[in-house]
């Protein structure tokens, strides 16, 4: 994976700067996708294994060092690029970024270096050092949030039905001793429907392109369904993008840098009602707030402020589930089996084993044969297990914690400012996080184009 740099240093003006930003965006689910998943997976559930070890192709030959070197001169070329107070929080802001953009370049380098290393002092340095990566970026799971998940799941456990209390037996023997501990944070019924009023209203165009008596849409039907949306419902604000179906991706991607949303080739066909949430969560949030904020002269604002993953994540699947007419709880298997190896230090195998378990009991239908329940469970629980250990399968990778962390703290926010339709309204007007003061504040000085 050499880095494609230009040899340019001169400096023309903002658009030039996030060109040269665009063309060295660092991904990160495309080199922490494996070569050899579906073979590893149907390894794994067939107990011919007891751990994965992926391949990943993306971290083959990874340096970071040309790259890191290229964005900290652009970083020195950011000083002074802007005059007075706006001036202050656009250089803040694009150095926040840079520093970002390496952090993430050196996780990167310890994870391809994994890959290669066989010697445990060293592997163990290499974890290290791809930890404390992972944690600069997305911070690390939280104690309370952790104590309140096990004893909802020792609940969930404790009220399983006859048929299934061997299986909830076997769940509680493994999971930690639950504590009393603060639950989590949940929404005032007034807050939801305020935010609920507000989303009809912004999606009703976005959401009327769905066939409502049409039972499933296949993924050539969701990607056309897509570019309609994007096409119809944007217009010229979306000149240069493009609906593609992807080989390499494991899930939708929005990504904004390359104007490209990416849907994987192989996805089965979703219901109506979750190609509802799909369309919600990925158009109307994550490609909205790209194509609102490349409306502004912070162009920033379009590919995403440093930091700004957890309020974005936390506000699509917000609007995903509103979409469908009801709250929920959004990412706790995730931020579950993330803590469980992080606080535990549990493998991948023993978070497997707790989490196709918890993921049984939520689901299960009386009445349905419970061998095939038990085979969709362990399937489910392995696609988020997977997630959390993908780029190194040992150490719990942290970015999927947003998703409850994000949507936590983002209902809160609009707890504190119900009412407020302006407030509202801000959050889809480009890719910032409008709990963080330094990222209001860049919003606020922006103007558009």
């Amino acid at each position: 994976m050499a880095s494609k740099l230009t040899t340019e240093t001169t400096t023309q003006g903002t658009e030039n700067i996030l060109d040269r930003l665009q063309s060295n965006a660092v991904p990160l689910v495309k080199p922490f996708t494996p070569g050899n998943g579906a073979e590893i997976k149907s390894k794994f559930l067939g107990g011919e294994i007891e751990n994965p070890k992926h391949s990943y192709p993306g971290l083959e030959d990874f340096t970071a060092d040309e790259k890191i070197s290229y964005l900290e001169g652009l970083r020195k070329q950011l000083s002074g690029q802007y005059s007075g107070e706006k001036g202050h929080a656009y250089d803040d802001a694009y150095r926040a970024y840079i520093d970002e953009s390496i952090s993430k370049l050196r996780m990167l380098e310890a994870a391809a270096k994994l890959q290669a290393e066989d010697d445990p002092v060293v592997r163990a340095s290499l974890i290290e050092d791809f930890m404390q990566r992972n944690i600069e970026l997305y911070g690390e799971p939280e104690m309370t949030i952790y104590q309140a998940l096990v004893l909802e799941t020792t609940q969930l456990a404790d009220h399983a039905p006859e048929a299934t209390k061997d299986i909830a037996d076997e769940l509680k023997r493994m999971l930690p001793e639950a504590r009393e501990s603060e639950p989590l944070f949940r929404p005032s019924q007034e807050t939801i429907d305020w935010v609920k009023q507000a989303t009809d209203i912004w999606y009703e165009g976005v959401l009327g392109h769905i066939e409502a008596d049409k039972m499933t849409y296949t993924v050539n039907e969701l990607r056309e369904l897509f570019e309609t949306v994007i096409t119809e419902e944007f217009g010229e604000a979306a000149e240069g993008w493009t609906v593609e179906l992807s080989r390499e991706s494991t899930s939708i991607e929005v990504r904004a840098a390359e104007k490209k949303v990416l849907i994987p080739a192989d996805r089965k066909p979703e219901s109506n009602e979750k190609v509802r949430e799909l369309v919600a969560h990925e158009l109307g949030v994550h490609f909205m707030k790209a194509v609102s904020g490349n409306e502004t002269d912070m162009p920033l604002l379009s590919i995403g402020l440093a930091k700004n993953i957890d309020s974005e994540e936390g506000l699509a699947s917000m609007i995903g589930h509103l979409a469908n007419g009801k709250y929920k709880d959004a990412g706790t298997g995730l931020y579950f089996a993330a803590s469980l190896a992080y606080f535990e230090g549990k493998d991948f195998r023993s978070v497997h084993e707790i989490m196709w378990r918890r993921s049984l009991l939520e689901t299960y239908q009386e009445g349905e044969d419970i061998d095939e329940q038990t085979i969709a469970a362990k399937d489910r629980a392995y696609n988020f297990v997977r997630r959390i250990f993908r780029g190194t399968d040992e150490a719990p990778w942290f970015k999927d914690l947003n998703y409850l962390a994000g949507n936590q703290v983002l209902w809160k926010y609009l707890e504190d400012i119900r009412g407020d339709d302006q407030q509202l309204a801000y959050l889809l007007m480009g890719k910032f996080d409008p709990t963080k003061v330094d990222h209001r504040r860049v919003f606020l000085e922006s103007s558009s184009r």
